[in-house]
């Protein structure tokens, strides 16, 4: 049950495509503005540029053609099911007109209008390559974009092995590499070097799942890094060292200043759990909440996380919390599924949090995470409306189907915008959308037309 819900913990995370990121988990307001491996590729320095792109923006898109280039196998990270539902966000940052695609042994840079890979970043150490053969098991998260020096610099994590020498043992270590947008080429390449616990064999191979270390997200020159097993370390892009380390926080998730997770209430660990709120800077803990129990945690805001509690004494409940604080926001008139356990929340990188059934098109609602309110609810059951199946979210659209194939909705007022959209993507910014087309096999970047 922790590892689903850190997985939809760290989906909201993604908006595989925003302003700053045109995709990925950097704070809104933080990140650079969109431009007008351990050394560059074979296809040479410049290759995975991200230049001014050709193509007309629609931010946000409404309208998609159905057809584009074919995306690479590993676009989907296995988090696709038989059905065409994500489990948790591809392995995807949207960046203009081009797609990085993150791996467990390289990062992919493909051009969105041609499918061609302009350049590859592989860890400098052997990676760790256990790839789960069931959907949504596979934990590796999409890179995300920070300004670096001012300049849009992509970060992308490797799990790795440290070999042993004579007799000092060998151990497992986070490769954090950062990558110029505009050249391709790494800039540098930080080392934290992972605890040894427990012998190497076995911790990569049985460790939670055996998750991949991944980009928890960002604010300002703080990037927050999990471990892969129950570590968060953070660390300063531009020192490249590492401020602060903790074990033991799950579903962590970076909300401006502050990262908020759960610790086990008790000094013996365990459930119940506690949230907290910490210090992004100093890991010093700010706040902490009253209830302890269970919580299902998603990004809301810079300043803002939602939280399903499962408290040790008492009902479930659905609240808003300001991560300044701790202060719970209730929710005015809390929809009558919002304390269902199949849920999953997304934030649109705008003003709206949309939350919907997982893994199904049961029934969705929408919230203004600042005020608490619900802006509407289609409630699903034999409704005179049909919850669709969501996709993603971005700047104020619910891109999704239903029976009736595709369809986009507006964020702020559940009304349907586009009826016909073309696709539904799983991942999209102002120039494509990441979306399966209609019996044809993979993914493909379909290119925004409205």
């Amino acid at each position: 049950m922790a590892r689903r819900t850190a997985l939809r913990g760290t989906r909201a995370l993604i908006a595989a495509a925003a302003v700053l990121l045109a995709a990925g988990c950097t704070s809104p307001g933080k990140a650079p503005a969109p431009p007008a491996g351990s050394a560059p590729s074979a296809a040479g320095p410049g290759a995975g540029a991200s230049a001014p792109p050709s193509r007309k923006a629609y931010d946000p898109p409404v309208a998609f053609q159905a057809a584009g280039p074919v995306m690479p196998p590993g676009t989907s990270g296995g988090q696709v099911n038989g059905q065409g539902d994500a489990y948790g966000p591809f392995p995807v940052l949207l960046y203009g007109t081009t797609a990085y695609i993150a791996g467990a042994d390289r990062m992919d840079v493909v051009d969105t209008g041609t499918g061609r890979t302009t350049a590859t970043v592989r860890p400098q150490r052997p990676p760790f390559l256990y790839q789960d053969q069931f959907a949504g098991n596979n934990t590796i998260r999409p890179p995300v974009l920070v300004s670096a020096a001012d300049r849009p610099t992509v970060l992308v994590p490797f799990t790795v092995a440290v070999p042993g020498q004579g007799t000092t043992p060998g151990h497992d270590a986070v490769e954090l590499h950062a990558v110029d947008t505009a050249t391709g080429a790494t800039v540098w390449v930080a080392v934290i070097d992972l605890p040894r616990t427990t012998p190497v064999e076995y911790t990569r191979m049985a460790t939670a799942y055996r998750e991949f270390a991944t980009v928890i997200g960002s604010y300002g020159t703080t990037v927050v890094l999990g471990d892969g097993r129950s570590g968060v370390y953070a660390l300063n892009i531009l020192s490249q060292q590492v401020l602060w380390h903790r074990d033991g926080l799950r579903t962590p998730v970076v909300a401006g200043p502050v990262v908020v997770g759960d610790v086990p209430a008790a000094a013996g660990g365990g459930a119940p759990y506690r949230l907290l709120g910490l210090d992004l800077e100093t890991g010093t803990e700010r706040w902490a909440s009253r209830d302890v129990g269970d919580h299902q945690v998603f990004y809301a805001g810079p300043t803002r996380i939602a939280a399903l509690v499962r408290p040790d004494r008492g009902s479930r409940y659905f609240t808003l919390v300001d991560t300044a604080t701790g202060a719970l926001v209730p929710v005015a008139n809390p929809p009558q599924n919002a304390t269902q356990p199949r849920m999953d929340c997304q934030y649109d990188r705008a003003a709206v949090l949309v939350c919907h059934e997982a893994l199904s098109s049961g029934w969705s609602f929408a919230l203004d995470p600042i005020s608490g309110a619900v802006l509407w609810e289609i409630p699903g059951g034999m409704g005179s409306r049909l919850s669709p199946r969501i996709t993603t979210v971005w700047h104020g659209m619910v891109y999704g189907r239903t029976e009736n194939g595709p369809v986009v909705l507006d964020a702020r007022t559940g009304a349907d915008r586009n009826t016909a959209p073309g696709v539904a993507p799983y991942a999209v910014n102002e120039y494509v959308g990441i979306a399966q087309i209609p019996d044809r096999y993979g993914l493909f970047a379909c290119p925004a037309t409205g």
